[in-house]
């Protein structure tokens, strides 16, 4: 049994994401300033980071379906998050993923968490309006979601892995570690 779980999963159209202290990401006027500069003015905002998330095999669709892998044992109040892209399980288990990020992951930055709450952000609208099947209880949208925890306060350094599979495809993906 695989000590990490899915905790949320989404597919998205955009390969940037933006992570932060959800009362940050949160301001009406830092959401403006990101959605309608589409990144210009994101330098402006402090303490976020800019992460990505890409899969060469679903590139033609236009679209990468992914998902946050935490620690069983800290599913209430994670202390380390895995954004990988699905594809790529097809390859390897998540174990063995999480133990490449672990070892091989890249420091992109960091950011601060004071909220007790992380976010990370889907940088593309999710525009589609989902239709609710025969049977179905909630109308959920699939696409382009964001998703927020509740953490620790604490910083938070986030990492970048490429992982390399097949005939030259590869996917590339990121964690986010409190920092002991």
């Amino acid at each position: 049994m695989s000590k990490f779980i899915l905790s949320n999963s989404t597919i998205h159209q955009s390969e940037s994401l933006i992570i932060g202290d959800n009362e940050i990401l949160s301001k009406k006027s830092n959401l403006k300033k990101i959605f309608e500069g589409y990144f210009l003015n994101v330098k402006d905002i402090k303490n976020i980071e800019l992460a990505s998330i890409n899969s060469s095999h679903d590139e033609e669709f236009g679209a990468i379906l992914s998902g946050i892998y935490v620690d069983q044992k800290e599913k209430k109040k994670p202390k380390d998050f895995y954004y990988v892209t699905l594809n790529s399980l097809k390859h390897i288990k998540i174990d063995n993923l999480i133990s490449k990020i672990n070892k091989d992951g890249n420091k992109n930055g960091a950011v601060k968490i004071t909220s007790g709450k992380i976010c990370f952000l889907a940088t593309e609208d999710s525009g589609y309006k989902h239709v609710r099947l025969k049977n179905q209880k909630t109308s959920k949208n699939e696409w382009n979601n964001s998703f927020t925890y509740n953490v620790d306060n604490g910083v938070y350094e986030i990492y970048s892995y490429m992982y390399e599979y097949g005939d030259g495809d590869y996917d590339s993906m990121f964690s986010v570690k409190k920092k002991v």
